[in-house]
């Protein structure tokens, strides 16, 4: 689309909270990710599982939708656009249905570019890092995304953030549910073992729930899914709706 030396607008790219490669009320990734530090469990947030599972919603006629961890899935006539328009720039990786594990029409499209976004801090407040990996307990946040984002130029029409985020850990989450019923007199505890876990054997195991990565298009693919009618779920994140294209990105 363009020579790698020039720079565009980009936008964060979202869509709806419950994903394909989510089950159960409490959206669990369909694809559990291999450990990468043992000490606080922190994950290979990169791994991709072969093939990757679907547990929902594959029979949907969308084009496109979100997946976790800055990942997005696509039906075929998305991947060949993405092909045509950006040869390269992801990685396809074909999907199953969990259950049955047969094949799905759609694919997992990896960014193949991974970007360190400026302005990102602890989300934890206590800023607890994890003695051995180093990652934080909780990920990295910005108070303002579009400021971060805007404060450096790009050249890649499709990204993710180097940052990654939790909402919590399961520890803290178990923690605090006891807390509060001992506080209101209740008897019964919820166990480490309700959740599938083993009590934490230090105060740095951190099992983290909910992790995700921010996905970014240039604003002229995002609108080159628009003109070429690419119907699906991905959307412009309402945070960057003022971003115009400009005359190159037109161009």
């Amino acid at each position: 689309m363009a020579k790698k030396s020039e720079s565009f607008g980009v936008v964060e790219m979202t869509g709806p909270d419950s994903r394909m490669d989510q089950f159960g009320d409490a959206d669990k990734p369909a694809n559990p990710l291999p450990r990468k530090c043992p000490h606080c469990t922190m994950p290979d947030i990169d791994f991709v599982a072969k093939p990757y599972l679907l547990a929902k919603g594959f029979a949907a006629p969308a084009e496109h939708s979100p997946a976790e961890l800055g990942n997005f899935l696509v039906r075929e006539r998305t991947r060949k656009v993405l092909e045509l328009v950006v040869p390269g720039a992801c990685a396809f990786h074909p999907t199953a249905e969990k259950k049955s594990k047969k094949p799905t029409p759609w694919f997992l499209a990896v960014p193949k570019s991974i970007v360190e976004l400026p302005g990102y801090k602890d989300t934890d407040e206590k800023r607890q890092r994890c003695s051995k990996c180093k990652q934080p307990k909780l990920g990295y946040r910005s108070d303002d995304s579009y400021a971060s984002v805007m404060k450096r130029t790009f050249t890649d029409d499709i990204f993710k953030a180097q940052q990654w985020y939790a909402q919590l850990t399961e520890e803290d989450s178990i923690n605090d549910a006891n807390m509060w019923r001992k506080k209101y007199g209740e008897k019964v505890m919820i166990q480490f073992s309700d959740y599938g876990l083993t009590p934490p054997e230090h105060p740095q195991r951190w099992t983290r729930r909910q992790m995700s990565r921010d996905l970014f298009f240039s604003v002229r693919l995002e609108q080159l899914f628009k003109k070429a009618k690419l119907k699906g779920q991905l959307i412009r994140y309402v945070g960057f709706d003022d971003v115009e294209m400009s005359e190159a990105d037109r161009a």
